[in-house]
C-alpha cells in the first residue's frame, strides 16, 4: 500500500515539473575516451558532435563501473 501511495503522489506531481524538463542525450561508445574535437583532440573530425557539445553540457569526469557492452551480453533466460 505505501508503494501505491508513493506512485500515485509521483504521478500527480508530474505536471508540476514538466515545464522544467531538459532533453538529455547520452552517447556511449566502447573505448572512445576523449577522442572528440569538443574535448580538444586535434586529429578527430567530429563537427556535428562538437556543435552539439557547444550548445549543451559536456561531462569531463564520467565513470562507469562496468563496460558499456556488458548489458547487451547479459542473458535474459
Amino acid at each position: 500500500m505505501p508503494r501505491l501511495l508513493s506512485l500515485l503522489a509521483l504521478l500527480l506531481s508530474f505536471p508540476l515539473f514538466a515545464a522544467d524538463r531538459k532533453n538529455v542525450v547520452v552517447i556511449i561508445a566502447d573505448d572512445l575516451g576523449n577522442q572528440l574535437g569538443c574535448y580538444g583532440d586535434k586529429a578527430a573530425k567530429t563537427p556535428n558532435l562538437d556543435k552539439l557539445a557547444a550548445s549543451g553540457t559536456r561531462f569531463t569526469h564520467g565513470f562507469a563501473s562496468v563496460s558499456s557492452c556488458s548489458p547487451s551480453r547479459a542473458r535474459s533466460d
